[in-house]
Order: C-alpha cells, then sequence, then structure tokens
C-alpha cells in the first residue's frame, strides 16, 4: 500500500518542469515565437502611444488603425529588417503627405470643401498619388492607403492636416524603433537565446560498433568540436548482441577493448582536434544510456544497425530517451562533409537541430536546406516557412523547394551531397504512420550518408 502511495503522489516539481519543457518546444518554433510577439508585443506597443498621445495632443487618435495594421505586419511577417522599417515609415509617411497634398489640390482647383463631407476627386487622386509613390519606391501599399485616406476627416472642424501628417511620421518612427528593438534584441537572436541545440549537444556519446564506427565517431566529433567545450566519449560494450559488443571482446579482456577504442580516439582527435575520452561498459543498450548520463553527456551519435523493420530495436529504443539522439548511417565510411542537405517539413525544435548539426559539420562547406511539397500552389508557404528556418543562422543557406515526394527528389539529387540529414518523425501521428512510414525506412536506396535526428534532451 505504501509503495503504491508513494508512486502515485503528485510531483509538483517534474509537473512543473515538464510544462516548462513544453513551453520551452512550443516558443522555439518561429511561428509561435512571432504569434505570442504579435498578442504580447504589439498590444504593448499600441496601448503605449495610445498613453503617450493621450498627454500631447499632436498625437490623434486617427494615426493608430494604421499604425496597428502596419505594424501587425512587420511583427507577424518579419523580412530584411532595415527594408521592413524604410517600407513601413516610408509607407505610412507618403500616405499620409499624398492624401494631404491631393485635398489640398482639390480645394484650390474645384471648391472649399463642406465640414460635413468629403471631396470624392481628393480621395481618388490621393489614392492615385499614393499608389503611384507606393510602386515606385516599394512602400507598404496598405498602411500607406490608409493614412491617405484618413487625413480626408481631419479637415474643417477636425485635426489640422499638417499636425496629421507630422504625427503619422512621429507615430511610424515609435513602432519602428520598438520593431527594431524587438528585432535585432530577440528574433535575430532566438538561436542563442531560445533554441537548446545551438547551446547544447556537445558533449557526445558514441558507442563503438559495427564497421563503421570510426566515421561516426569522427561525425560526433566534428559537431562537439563546434563549441570551445565540445568532448566525445567512445563507449565500447563488452558483450551483448543487441547492440553488438565490441570486436576485441571475444576473450573478455576490458585491455583489448581499451585499446581499441585508445587507437580509434587517437585518430579521431589528430583528423579533427576535439578532445575524446573512453569507457568501457559491460550490458546491453540500457547501458549506453547509462553511461550517458554518467558522463554528463547531453547527445548521442550512434551508427546505424537496421532490421526487417526497419532500424533495429536496440537503436529504436534510443528514440525513447531523455536525450538528444542522431543516428548516422554511412555509407562509404565518410570523414569529411562538405555538402549537407536538410529536408525538413515544417518548423520545429527538431529542424532547428538538424540546421544546426550541419551548420557545425560542413565548416567552410555549404548546407542546403529543402522542402517538398504537393503542388505549386503552396511553393509561397514552403518559401516562408523554410526563409524563417534559416534566418536564425549566421551562414548563408541555400534553400530548395521542390514540388514532388521527398523519395523522388532525394533519388535526383542526393548524390551531389555527403550527407543527408532528416528528422525521426517520431512527432507524427499513429494514422500518419501506419498510411506512411517513416522517411528513414524510405530512403535505403540513396548511396550518401543519412543522419537521423530526434529531440529529446531537458535542459
Amino acid at each position: 500500500m505504501t509503495d503504491r502511495g508513494d508512486r502515485s503522489r503528485f510531483d509538483p516539481r517534474g509537473f512543473y518542469r515538464a510544462i516548462a519543457v513544453r513551453w520551452h518546444r512550443w516558443i522555439e518554433r518561429t511561428d509561435n515565437l512571432l504569434t505570442l510577439s504579435v498578442l504580447v508585443v504589439l498590444p504593448v506597443l499600441i496601448g503605449g502611444v495610445t498613453l503617450l498621445a493621450n498627454h500631447e495632443p499632436a498625437l490623434p487618435f486617427l494615426l493608430f488603425p494604421p499604425l496597428a495594421s502596419g505594424g501587425y505586419s512587420l511583427f507577424a511577417d518579419p523580412g530584411a529588417w532595415r527594408r521592413d522599417v524604410r517600407r513601413f515609415v516610408g509607407g505610412l509617411s507618403v500616405g499620409a503627405a499624398s492624401g494631404w497634398l491631393a485635398l489640398e489640390a482639390a480645394t484650390a482647383v474645384w471648391y472649399q470643401v463642406p465640414a460635413t463631407n468629403v471631396h470624392a476627386g481628393a480621395v481618388a487622386l490621393g489614392v492615385l498619388v499614393t499608389a503611384l509613390v507606393t510602386l515606385a519606391l516599394d512602400l507598404q501599399a496598405p498602411a500607406a492607403f490608409s493614412t491617405a485616406l484618413l487625413v480626408h476627416v481631419s479637415g474643417p472642424g477636425g485635426v489640422d492636416p499638417v499636425g496629421y501628417v507630422t504625427s503619422v511620421i512621429a507615430g511610424s518612427l515609435i513602432v519602428a524603433g520598438a520593431y527594431v528593438v524587438w528585432r535585432r534584441g530577440l528574433y535575430d537572436r532566438r538561436a542563442g537565446l531560445l533554441y537548446e541545440s545551438i547551446e547544447a549537444d556537445d558533449q557526445v556519446l558514441v558507442p563503438v560498433y559495427g564497421e563503421t564506427a570510426t566515421a561516426t565517431a569522427t561525425l560526433g566529433a566534428r559537431i562537439a568540436g563546434a563549441h570551445d567545450a565540445g568532448r566525445v566519449v567512445l563507449c565500447g560494450l563488452l558483450d551483448g548482441t543487441d547492440p553488438p559488443a565490441h570486436p576485441a571482446s571475444d576473450a573478455d579482456s576490458v585491455d583489448a577493448v581499451a585499446e581499441d577504442l585508445e587507437r580509434i580516439a587517437a585518430a579521431v582527435t589528430d583528423r579533427v582536434g576535439t578532445p575524446v575520452d573512453v569507457v568501457v561498459a559491460r550490458g546491453r543498450a540500457d547501458r549506453i544510456l547509462r553511461v550517458a548520463h554518467d558522463t554528463d553527456c547531453d547527445l548521442i551519435v550512434a551508427p546505424a544497425v537496421y532490421a526487417d523493420e526497419g532500424l533495429a530495436p536496440f537503436v529504436r529504443a534510443l528514440f525513447q530517451s531523455d536525450l538528444d539522439v542522431l543516428v548516422h548511417d554511412s555509407r562509404a565510411g565518410r570523414t569529411e562533409w562538405n555538402r549537407v542537405l536538410v529536408p525538413v517539413r515544417r518548423a520545429s525544435d527538431v529542424a532547428h537541430s538538424m540546421i544546426d548539426f550541419a551548420d557545425r559539420l560542413v565548416g567552410s562547406g555549404a548546407v542546403s536546406v529543402c522542402r517538398c511539397v504537393d503542388a505549386a500552389d503552396e511553393r509561397p508557404t514552403a518559401e516562408r516557412a523554410i526563409e524563417r528556418l534559416i534566418t536564425a543562422f549566421d551562414r548563408p543557406i541555400e534553400t530548395r523547394v521542390a514540388v514532388s515526394p521527398l523519395e523522388t527528389f532525394l533519388d535526383a539529387y542526393a548524390s551531389q551531397y555527403d550527407l543527408v540529414v532528416i528528422g525521426a518523425s517520431r512527432d507524427r501521428s499513429l494514422p500518419s504512420r501506419i498510411l506512411s512510414p517513416p522517411t528513414y525506412r524510405r530512403l535505403a536506396g540513396i548511396d550518401t550518408d543519412l543522419a537521423i535526428v530526434d529531440r529529446n534532451y531537458r535542459s
């Protein structure tokens, strides 16, 4: 009875930790960060401008609708920040000035506009001038049309048109200044501030088994070596078949296994320069996880082993652990990866990790990110999603959107790359898995190294 009560007791620390982990994973996605910014930053910003307007008559309430709509465009779909600011401030300012000049021209040429009416000719002229200028200067057109039209209700009996134009310029500069602070302080630095894998995954455990263990150890060392504190731990198992025991353990000799691990470690250190430690353990697959925890590793880089149904059970078990995992399928024993392709389905913490690992591996090489879609009309959405993924990284990254199944695309282009990095597809629903097997099970025919990535680490 006591044991059952202990197991059922509520653990508040574990509960809040689980919430924190889910929150961190949620905010890592760029779309979610932008949604949160629109829901939090924009209301506070417009509310602040309103508070300022209440104490400063030069800022009329008429400018708030275009400020809010233009500000939404800034925070919801950020591009190059200098271009964003120029198009936002320029669009609102040019729209207000165009509407004002059109109103003055109509009043001078036709007749005095009554206080209760809006001059149709002045409105048409203002829209025409605004359209011409915004198209010629590539400015934010929707907000520009708003300010061009609102000036017509600020004439006689309303707010002074000159004051209105001045207030639009001042208000747009306030919003643009807040956007620049948000953009440079949070959005452009989100990789280091929000993405756990960017700062973690530099303590790497590599289980040594199979014929490609040296290549996999080198890959793990290149990932770890991208950080100053990075290191690799090579783990050899004395017995067992799942995973296979180290080849030198036939005589149950710890010294023989350790000697072979030291040989691999020396070769990896000479090639990459990353510090490498060795550990000899006895046991099955669960021992790999125990060694990883005992040595404070936060990433396991394991050689791929396949069974009839795909990856061997002990490899799939690693994906169920609480550590990040990369399974490396070496096709030719390659130890350098200068061109890496990263296919992605959507923006996620796994996608960020995949691009981060590719960035660490290539050195001065090239990283490409691709997304395959079913129809041509899906290309713009896919291109925006990829752009939001890659802007978190300083490296120039090639992007590709293909209207074809991923398998067809990789059959045609995978040979141009040294490594293809894919996700483990563990976030898919059960019906999705039944209808379509995981991606790595459909890529057995490509003649390129394959890396399968899964995020599990809880910092």
